[in-house]
This record gives C-alpha cells, structure tokens and sequence, in this order.
C-alpha cells in the first residue's frame, strides 16, 4: 500500500483569494513546494482534493479550472514536486427543502474525493496526511479513515473559536505554517 500527503488547494497551495480561477491570480502558499518536495522524499504521494463550487455557483467555467489546475500540475513538476491526481468537486452546496446542506458525496466534508483516490492508488489512510485550512477537510479526512490531519490556521484564516479542539485521542493536529509539517512526514 501507498501513503498520500492530501493537500486542500485554495488556502494550502495557492492563496485562498475568493474562487480563484485564472492562473495570473495565483499567489502560492509560502513553503509549499519545499513541503512537497519533502514529502515526496518521504514516500508520499501528493494529491489534491478541492471544492469548486465556483463551478456549480457559474461564477466560472470548468474550463477556465482545468486550465488552472494544469498550470499548478506543470509548476508543481517544475519544481520537483509532482502531483499524482486532482479530485475536485465543482458542486455547488445544496439545500434540501428544510434548508439543511445535502451535499454529494465527493464535496468535502463528505469522503468522497478522497475515497476514490484511496481506491485508485491503493493508499492506507493509516499512514497517510491530510492538509486542509478548513474543518470541511478535517471531516472529509476523518471519515475516510486518514490518520493524520493537519489543520493550517493562519492569522488571516480561521477564527480558533468555531475550530473543535482536537479530543482526547483524535490525531488531528493544529498548524500555523506549511513548514511544520515537515515534523509530520515519517
């Protein structure tokens, strides 16, 4: 079995800007390719689970995604830091007719991303990392059965009080830079 390093994209790769769809608005995450270089060193592969939902929202087309996310797949292998696969959903949330969220199954927090590159790649969530900045990714991860989840929180990101602290037992982990991740790669 395999071990993947998951990374969320909008907030871990790039700078989360709000429905980022054209590549000149890409402004990478500090230390992102030097944690990805790192983690494919250490046997990881990476591979990225998103939401979209600009897509489903027509805030912009699948295509003008398709072109980002071939722009970030060439400048991750230009710098030594291949990504395996992109899972994203371009689901927009949908309300039932209480007003409740009944999302699909691939758009975090549910699995489903995560559980067909489970499958395509023969991973063992049991020794494989999910990056996310939101608890969407923490639940996603939590309900696929990974191991390690890594919470980036970074002062102009989430507000800690709507963060559950981790429980007794839980190994999902608080983070305030890529770079202390590197003390997570085994």
């Amino acid at each position: 079995m395999n071990k993947a390093l998951f990374l969320d994209r909008d907030g871990i790769i790039n700078r989360d800007d709000g429905y980022v769809h054209r590549v000149q608005d890409l402004v990478w995450m500090p230390g992102i390719f030097e944690l990805c270089r790192a983690a494919r060193v250490a046997g990881y592969r990476l591979i990225v689970v998103t939401n979209q939902s600009g897509i489903g929202r027509g805030l912009f087309s699948e295509s003008d995604y398709q072109r980002v996310q071939a722009f970030i797949h060439q400048h991750f292998l230009d710098e030594n830091a291949p990504i395996s696969h992109t899972y994203y959903c371009g689901d927009a949330p949908q309300l039932d007719a209480e007003g409740q969220t009944v999302d699909s199954l691939r758009r975090k927090p549910n699995p489903g991303m995560i559980l067909e590159a489970l499958s395509d790649y023969e991973i063992a969530p049991s020794a494989s990392i999910m990056l996310g900045d939101s608890e969407r990714d923490m639940a996603a991860a939590r309900a696929a059965g990974i191991a390690t989840r890594l919470l980036l929180f970074t002062s102009e990101g989430l507000n800690t009080t709507s963060i559950p602290r981790p429980s007794k037992g839980s190994h999902t982990h608080i983070i305030e830079s890529l770079f202390s991740v590197m003390d997570f790669l085994i």
